[in-house]
């Protein structure tokens, strides 16, 4: 597979050329979304298997590229305590309906008489899409700056997201290291020194230090926004935080785990605590999300935290088997309620296969269960 693998950094490396990003997709009608930055994680992963430094030369120029694009077109200032910090957001610039779903985000945004609301509605469907959480209550705000309300509320480019957050800082560090590599000292030190202040930002605009956890940030009323998803844990993850003191953050990233309840779920971490009837929320568990917590947590090395991890891999892994016995197949997400029954809710039906399922099984059984 690494030949494949390979293959398909270079397939995205030649689209990051052509267009100065990666497209969420292979179709013109996707040439105004991004997909989230996680291009240099998948070289990272590539590398480690490999040992293939040469591969870095071939592939420096676009990883740049793409960390320039998120630099200059992704990037807004943040106020918080008075203090003003650049943090990304997801933003497309298209205000039409998705051409894919373009029925869909008519019906969604039918209830503003208004053209310039209509197209804000257009232009908020296309940034929540840009997300790869599209749909969900994360990116809802009703007149009180809350989530609970529906998709014709949905203003995702007002979010400042704890994970492309946290994914930016690592790629970054990411492209700091391979500029290393190849010995441009002048490169790597530049790109350190933007990850390094990203972090600082992270910790001070989304850290939550009565939580003990990371929250999405309100741009617009410049508050954090206190609810659980699973992408509050994607700088234990990326370990994007003050790494000297990962008991402690591991310590209370499993407390706050343990305290709003998510541990009761059987089937797998649920990717919100509100059922709003889109795919990225309660109940469904997607196998992505599973791999921040689970991953996050165990890097930590606190003891609560890796004993969490274990047990959250242990569920995530039956959940799989018991599902695979069920129909033969596995599902692009579950159930979090029920072990082993795939997902529903959002655009359309649920999905066999499936890459990121597979993936992350077999992360969990390398990293729980080939030592053990």
């Amino acid at each position: 597979m690494y030949d494949t693998v390979k293959g398909m950094l270079e397939n995205i490396c030649h689209l990051i050329t052509k267009y100065g990003f990666m497209p969420n997709g292979t179709r013109v009608y996707f040439l105004n979304r991004s997909q989230p930055p996680l291009f240099t994680l998948m070289i990272q992963s590539y590398l480690k298997s490999t040992i293939d430094t040469n591969f870095i030369g071939n592939i420096i120029q676009c990883v740049e590229t793409e960390m320039n694009f998120w630099s200059d077109n992704r990037t807004i200032p943040v106020e918080k305590d008075g203090v003003t910090h650049m943090l990304a957001h997801y933003q497309s610039s298209s205000n039409t309906p998705r051409p894919e779903a373009y029925a869909e985000d008519v019906r969604t945004c039918s209830s503003y008489a208004d053209k310039a609301a209509q197209s804000l509605c257009y232009q908020s469907l296309k940034s929540g899409a840009e997300t790869g959480w599209d749909f969900s209550s994360r990116w809802f705000f009703d007149d009180n700056g809350g989530v609970d309300t529906n998709l014709t509320h949905i203003q995702a480019q007002r979010v400042i997201p704890v994970d492309l957050n946290a994914f930016l800082c690592r790629a970054f560090a990411d492209l700091a290291d391979f500029y290393e590599t190849l010995g441009n000292k002048e490169k790597s030190d530049y790109w350190q020194e933007r990850s390094d202040i990203w972090k600082k930002s992270i910790q001070m605009v989304l850290y939550d230090e009565e939580e003990g956890i990371w929250f999405d940030y309100d741009s617009q009323l410049q508050k954090a926004r206190k609810y659980f998803f699973p992408s509050n844990y994607a700088p234990l993850w990326a370990e994007v935080y003050d790494l000297s003191k990962k008991e402690v953050y591991g310590r209370r990233a499993a407390a706050y785990f343990v305290k709003q309840g998510v541990d009761q779920y059987l089937g797998g971490i649920p990717t919100s605590l509100l059922q709003s009837g889109e795919q990225w929320d309660l109940t469904n568990a997607w196998p992505p999300l599973q791999e921040i917590v689970v991953l996050g947590l165990s890097k930590t090395g606190n003891s609560n935290a890796t004993e969490l991890a274990s047990t959250l891999a242990d569920r995530w892994i039956s959940a799989n088997m018991l599902g695979y016995e069920e129909n033969s197949i596995m599902f692009e997400k579950y159930d979090a309620v029920v072990p082993g029954r795939f997902g529903g809710g959002g655009e359309y039906t649920v999905q066999a296969g499936f890459g990121w399922t597979n993936g992350v099984a077999f992360s969990f059984i390398d990293e729980f269960y080939i030592d053990s």
